[in-house]
């Protein structure tokens, strides 16, 4: 660079003289930036960021369908001891059960509301953190 050149030019600009000291200053920093070289990015840069984020997506992929089998094999478990549960206690004739609903129903919607207290604390939430921490 022609530091004369830019310094008029930029006088010209600013449409107000230098005084030496801004002159100087000025110099110091054109022969600074003509110094600075340019930053090379390699031509396989977007394509380790692409390999990268794919690698972590597939990662994410896998812990979250193995928190969801794990939260149907829980659902699949619960249910099963819920309906022994129920089964020996009807066989055991207790007046809860004996010849009323009200028993399987109360079996039922406790049985709803730890489904649905499981699924808020550890899937539900845990994916919404997930897609906010990626945003």
């Amino acid at each position: 660079m022609n530091i004369d050149k830019e310094l008029r030019d930029q006088q010209a600009f600013d449409e107000t003289p230098f005084s030496e000291e801004d002159k100087k200053l000025y110099s110091l920093l054109i022969s600074e930036l003509d110094k600075d070289s340019e930053i090379d990015i390699k031509p396989s840069f977007s394509a380790e960021i692409i390999r990268k984020l794919e690698a972590k997506k597939r990662k994410e992929a896998l812990w979250e369908f193995l928190l969801f089998s794990s939260a149907i094999a829980g659902v699949i478990f619960l249910t099963i001891a819920a309906i022994s549960f129920v089964g020996n206690e009807t066989s055991k004739q207790l007046d809860l059960f004996q010849d009323s609903p009200v028993g399987p129903v109360i079996a039922l919607v406790v049985l709803i509301i730890i489904f649905q207290v499981l699924d808020k604390k550890y899937l539900r939430d845990t994916r919404i953190k997930g897609r906010l921490k990626q945003s």
